[in-house]
């Protein structure tokens, strides 16, 4: 995938060798890993929920370490991920949301508030 190939040229940082050494490595466990992260998540769909965590908690980190906000908004490490798990619960709220409304609409149900 594009992201894929991107993380590895950056950690490559110009190198051609080690930009085709990890494309060369990182390709076959992406092909694999794959496929383990869907029978992991057929057998436990909580996991899902670490995964959104886990890419929410990147996002909060990131925000509140560049430059521009850490200069403006000091925050600690607790406040992050109290900020990431609320986020978490609202993202996931969202999406189970979404979901009871789509099934409803296919078992012949009307929307809520038509």
């Amino acid at each position: 995938s594009l992201d894929n190939i991107l993380a590895v040229g950056g950690a490559a940082h110009g190198h051609l060798g080690l930009l085709i050494f990890g494309l060369m490595l990182s390709i076959p466990i992406i092909l694999f890993g794959s496929e383990l992260v869907a029978r992991l998540l057929g057998r436990f769909p909580a996991v899902l929920y670490i995964g959104v965590f886990v890419l929410v908690h990147s996002a909060v980190a990131m925000f509140f370490h560049d430059a521009i906000i850490a200069s403006r908004i000091h925050t600690t490490t607790i406040i992050e991920v109290i900020l990431s798990l609320v986020l978490t619960g609202v993202i996931v709220g969202i999406t189970q949301l979404q979901a009871r409304q789509r099934a409803g609409r296919v078992s012949g149900d009307a929307p809520a508030g038509a």
